[in-house]
């Protein structure tokens, strides 16, 4: 029997989510991120007030036992579950997940322990190897001084990002760099920023694509158009890659540099791969509800993981819910579909 949509809704966020963190470069681009979860809020909220629920929106307190009772008196069917924080910090992301866990009330998105995979990019990997998908060579980094493996070839081009952050912090134009050394140099200046330890991955000049997928109304995961990042020439020569301000600051000449577009000029037979590999990397991670695999394809044609996202965003203008629009799903389509789909998660 169908389930139908909620008559009551509870859209949770980490209340640091909307707090302007001040002046300067570095703050112009977090205040665009605090306006993106204001704006999917008001999406969601609208979306769900149209089909007649009752929605409460909370915000999270950053005091534990405030929190808890936050969550203890959720009266609501369901929750959307916005808090890719607590408190400000991603690595207590979870903690909202496992308290709606213990609470018994179903949610949207993915599972705390997913949550917890995805983040730490290192763990991540180890996972997505012993399932046999492909990830690029890499090494992790805890302190500047920390010796090179020795069978890992030190020559070559590497990406150096933070091993335990998301939506690209810490990425920028001197993120890539050639030889071990330049990547030591490279990790111990996210160690003196806070972002350490870093994880060193050997950069792949090659197409990048994104696979996301969605579970809607309790049906299996599926994988919506492939898209891909089209990049045109990067300020001052920098290398192909998505910076912070590239997905945060419209203002920057990163931002304007890339564009996600519907991926063309795939063979049948890359493609499939593809979907196989983001398919696969879904199921290893435990991903639920809806999520994304950002992949390279190298020069041999060959996919390789390079971040899994268990929880994208889902503004209007967002690449998950572009990529819906592509498969003929509608934006209050998707959203209904993940709302409904949670009730359905709490039998799984």
């Amino acid at each position: 029997m169908p389930i139908t949509f909620p008559s009551s809704v509870a859209i949770v966020f980490d209340e640091t989510a909307l707090v302007d963190p001040g002046g300067g470069d570095v703050g112009a681009t977090e205040r665009a991120a605090v306006e993106a979860v204001g704006a999917v809020i008001d999406d969601v909220a609208a979306v769900a007030l149209a089909r007649g629920a009752r929605v409460e929106r909370v915000a999270l307190s950053a005091d534990g036992p405030t929190f808890l009772r936050q969550v203890a008196a959720l009266d609501v069917e369901v929750v959307v579950n916005f808090a890719e924080t607590w408190a400000g910090r991603a690595d207590r992301e979870a903690a909202v997940g496992w308290a709606l866990e213990a609470r018994g009330i179903p949610y949207s998105g993915a599972p705390p322990r997913a949550l917890t995979l995805c983040l730490d990019k290192p763990t991540t990997r180890a996972v997505l190897a012993a399932r046999n998908v492909a990830v690029a060579e890499g090494v992790v980094l805890r302190a500047a001084e920390e010796p090179w493996p020795r069978d890992v070839p030190p020559d070559g081009a590497w990406i150096v990002k933070p091993a335990a952050q998301d939506a690209s912090h810490g990425i920028d134009s001197d993120s890539v760099v050639e030889g071990a050394e330049a990547a030591r140099a490279r990790a111990a200046r996210l160690f003196s920023r806070g972002l350490g330890p870093a994880l060193v991955e050997r950069y792949i000049d090659g197409r990048e694509l994104n696979v996301s997928m969605v579970e809607l109304s309790g049906g299996p995961p599926r994988v919506l158009p492939v898209a891909e990042i089209v990049y045109g020439p990067m300020p001052a020569g920098g290398p192909r890659i998505l910076t912070f301000a590239s997905k945060w600051d419209p203002e920057s000449a990163d931002y304007h540099a890339s564009v996600s577009v519907e991926a063309g000029d795939l063979s049948s037979t890359l493609r499939a791969e593809i979907e196989r590999t983001a398919l696969a990397a879904w199921q290893a991670l435990g991903l639920r509800g809806y999520g994304r695999v950002d992949l390279r394809v190298d020069r041999a044609g060959c996919p390789f993981v390079i971040d899994v996202n268990p929880n994208p965003d889902l503004s209007r203008d967002a690449g998950l819910a572009l990529a819906a629009s592509r498969a003929g799903i509608e934006y209050a389509t998707l959203i209904e579909g993940l709302v409904v789909g949670a009730l359905h998660a709490r039998d799984r």
